[in-house]
């Protein structure tokens, strides 16, 4: 902010100060600072009762009011000096400043905060030269201090979302040394904050800054054993760890890899938070620890689709790393451990001839020994690599091969080996459950759930698919939440419904981005509907349901409203003892939740949606009858 002749300045970031031209307002009464401080933060009028109770709320209120009308003198006489009687306005009820656009820093870093762009948030960023109101008091008013208070977290939290923001685009655009830059600040900000140390330190690498990397572990290492008197979590220390363990001395001849990669894949989006943990999960690893990951979430989620980009990281970025990889079917109750084979087949022809010729549903001597013996197997692999071994969709796996995927994963501790495994629901599976709890426990077992995307998620897609909107930003902004809501969340849905609008000529090529025709685009959703890919995935979720689940199902689709509980349990073919049962299941798939007043609805359109596209209009007819 420029100052020129009789300009008043007001800095609230850091020590706070007022100048004039330069020179710092002689203003020593406190609670006359105070005044003039909430009047330029607020930006805006209030009255005299407000601002008496807010500065001497201990007081009586005519006493307070007197107290008010001194400080107001005090400041008056102050700018007086100046010849800025005008700035403070205070002849009627109500007390404002006027002042100019950039006089108060805290004024201007609110407007750059809420312009959003890269270049705003540069700005605002630096405005900022400590906490609101540094080092600042004022003894008796309580209510200012809870003002100042709420004031000043509001700000830093604005300004750490600023740097967290231009950190990301920097690192999107590979311009390290800015992205090192605000880590830095975010860090120095909140130095006990991991996530952020293992942020800079993993830049700090990426750039083969390798003391810096050293000198901010020991430094964060020792400020969270002073602080807390604890140490680094097991991911902090792998970054590290991997630099100071000696290079095993590889075969020239290593394994054979092949990582499964799908067409035509839509931009990840959402995850990155996900794939940084697993990418410092394998440094660890990498390093003779094993580790079990378990990744659950909903069909279409992106399940396989971050395993997939997980093999390709380490594949393409980090040596020796042999990539196994299997998959369940649900006809996998057909055969004993079929994934593991099909994993294990991607290894060195002959090396497992034995284990894979092996006769896995026998006597259970013979069952022990070949669990023995696949452990061996990896044990023998990771003689001159790591081994990354994924097993996908897990809920279509049979017993035997939940059993051996446990038995790894609690035997894996001193081997090199990440076993991955993707499941809609690890609780709904005994084995699995088992295993969380107590792998856990131990630090051994890594459990993480794919959520939704969120609508800054769809928005980032819609940007890295180059979609362009030829209207207003409300357009876009619309064609965003429309996306976010037909979709649920779904990056499956989410990519169903954009080759839908690229079917229907409504997202039209555009040089190398895509243009969306706005006008159809707004006729076509009113008569849209999801395309029987969605209701399949959907289907899938409602399998192995109890015939009363499937009951409750399409009375609460029919309805389309929330119904209480005994309007459900006085349906005519709906077994009242059962029903509670029958709730809890629903609830459980996430097909059902509780509104209150023991009000039940589906969970989702897309829940809703696939029902009726199954329910015969006779059959729609009968329930609505008695609904």
């Amino acid at each position: 902010m420029g100052e020129t002749q009789n300009q008043l300045t007001i800095r609230l970031f850091g020590v706070p100060e007022i100048r004039i031209a330069g020179t710092l307002l002689p203003l020593h009464h406190q609670k006359a600072q105070a005044l003039l401080y909430y009047l330029a933060a607020s930006g805006r009028s209030s009255t005299r009762d407000y601002l008496a109770a807010l500065l001497w709320s201990e007081a009586l209120d005519g006493n307070a009011r007197h107290s008010l009308r001194s400080s107001l003198y005090h400041v008056r006489q102050a700018l007086h000096r100046y010849s800025l009687d005008d700035t403070l306005i205070g002849e009627s009820e109500h007390i404002s400043l006027k002042l100019a656009e950039t006089s108060c820093d805290v004024t201007v870093f609110q407007q750059l905060i809420a312009d959003g762009s890269e270049q705003a948030l540069m700005a605002a960023s630096k405005l900022y030269h400590g906490p609101f109101l540094q080092g600042f008091a004022v003894t008796d008013a309580p209510l200012f201090e809870e003002w100042q208070r709420f004031e000043s977290d509001t700000l830093t939290q604005a300004y750490l979302n600023a740097l967290r923001q231009l950190a990301l685009w920097t690192e999107e655009r590979e311009e390290w040394q800015q992205a090192i830059g605000y880590r830095q600040q975010l860090v120095q900000h909140e130095p006990l904050a991991e996530e952020m140390q293992q942020r800079l330190i993993t830049l700090y690498l990426h750039t083969g800054a390798i003391g810096q990397a050293l000198r901010q572990y020991y430094t964060f290492e020792a400020e969270l054993q002073h602080e807390l008197g604890i140490v680094p979590a097991l991911e902090t220390q792998a970054l590290i760890a991997n630099l100071l363990t000696p290079k095993k001395i590889t075969s020239t001849h290593a394994p054979a890899r092949r990582i499964q990669h799908h067409a035509e894949e839509m931009p990840l989006v959402g995850r990155d938070v996900l794939l940084d943990k697993l990418l410092t999960i394998s440094q660890e690893v990498s390093s003779g620890r094993g580790s079990t990951i378990l990744i659950q979430g909903e069909d279409g989620s992106g399940r396989s689709r971050i395993i997939s980009e997980l093999a390709t990281l380490l594949d393409t970025n980090h040596a020796h790393w042999l990539i196994l990889q299997g998959s369940c079917s649900p006809f996998d109750d057909l055969l004993s451990y079929g994934p593991f084979l099909e994993a294990f087949q991607q290894a060195v022809p002959g090396d497992l001839s034995h284990l894979l010729a092996e006769e896995h549903a026998t006597d259970a001597g013979k069952q022990k020994r070949f669990l023995w013996g696949v452990l061996q197997a990896l044990q023998m692999l990771t003689r001159e690599t790591s081994v990354l071994l994924t097993i996908d969709d897990l809920q279509w796996a049979n017993s035997p091969t939940h059993h051996l995927f446990g038995f790894l994963a609690t035997r894996l501790r001193h081997l090199p080996v990440l076993l991955v495994g993707t499941v809609q629901q690890a609780e709904a599976i005994p084995a699995l459950q088992r295993l969380t709890t107590l792998g856990r426990r131990h630090g051994d077992v890594h459990l993480f759930s794919l959520l939704p995307l969120l609508d800054e998620h769809v928005r980032e897609l819609i940007s890295r698919l180059g979609i362009e909107t030829d209207s207003d930003t409300w357009a876009a902004s619309a064609f965003t939440m429309w996306l976010a809501e037909k979709s649920g969340g779904s990056p499956f849905i989410l990519g169903e419904i954009i080759a839908q609008l690229q079917a229907e000529h409504i997202l039209l090529p555009h040089g190398s981005s895509q243009r969306l025709d706005i006008g159809r685009w707004r006729r076509w959703r009113a008569t849209f509907t999801l395309p029987e890919t969605v209701h399949d995935l959907v289907t899938w979720r409602l399998t192995n349901l109890s015939t009363q689940a499937h009951k409750v199902l399409d009375i609460l689709a029919v309805a389309n409203l929330p119904l209480p509980f005994d309007l459900l349990r006085n349906f005519p073919g709906v077994q009242d003892p059962e029903l509670f049962t029958t709730l809890e299941e629903l609830e459980t798939r996430g097909l059902v939740v509780e509104t209150g007043n023991e009000l039940l609805m589906l969970s989702h359109h897309l829940v809703y949606e696939t029902l009726l596209f199954a329910l015969s209009q006779l059959r729609r007819q009968d329930i609505h009858a008695i609904v």
